[in-house]
């Protein structure tokens, strides 16, 4: 099997997961499914660094994609869910604020953008579950009724921002667990070596926005 063939079956079966925890009436079950989304994504980045470490290559392929934070409704929460899964995934991540509007001629508040920095496969199995989480989040919101005692829109935010943090711990549980029952020797450190690239492709960017200001 080619490594696209294993890629793209990789992500089909990702993507299954995350469709079945999406219509999943049972909280354990979703968070099930979701945890084996990303022990999957996990044990196919070892796979690939490991690869790249097998055959002596230098390169690593380091792109980004972008998120727009804009026009999403509570975007403190979606940018902390994108931040865990950047992190689950050896990705790095970079938020961007709003700034001045010619068109209103106001300086706009909020979340503007979230900038991922990652390996292809990588990027492709962050947007993928984010999205997935991002819709999680919003049918978790629906089905929450606001107790009598609590504002609604307070209730809300801190709904959903403890809703990001326990993904970010569940992610984190997952990758760990996936990392002590591979046995190959170096297993961890191929992946905070592609975590440092990122890392340094991502200050690469904005150290150039910046010189150009």
């Amino acid at each position: 099997m080619t490594d696209d063939a294993k890629r793209q079956k990789m992500l089909e079966r990702v993507e299954a997961l995350l469709a079945k925890a999406e219509s999943s009436d049972f909280p354990a079950e979703k968070e099930a499914f979701v945890d084996k989304a990303q022990s999957i994504m996990t044990e196919y980045a070892i796979d690939e660094a490991m690869l790249r470490k097998a055959s002596d290559a230098v390169d690593m392929e380091i792109d980004h994609i972008e998120i727009d934070l804009s026009k999403i409704k509570y975007s403190l929460a979606v940018s902390m869910l994108v931040a865990a899964v950047a992190d689950a995934n050896h990705c790095f991540v970079v938020v961007t604020r709003k700034g001045y509007n010619p068109r209103t001629g106001k300086q706009e508040r909020g979340l503007s953008k979230a900038t991922v920095f990652g390996t292809p496969a990588s990027l492709d199995c962050v947007g993928m579950l984010v999205m997935s989480l991002h819709k999680q989040m919003e049918i978790a919101l629906r089905d929450t009724p606001v107790p009598e005692w609590e504002h609604g829109k307070t209730f809300r935010n801190n709904f959903v921002i403890a809703f990001a943090q326990r993904i970010r711990e569940r992610l984190r549980n997952s990758v760990e667990e996936t990392l002590r029952n591979d046995t190959r020797a170096g297993v961890a450190l191929v992946l905070v070596n592609q975590k440092d690239r990122s890392t340094d492709a991502a200050k690469a960017i904005v150290d150039t926005e910046l010189a150009e200001k």
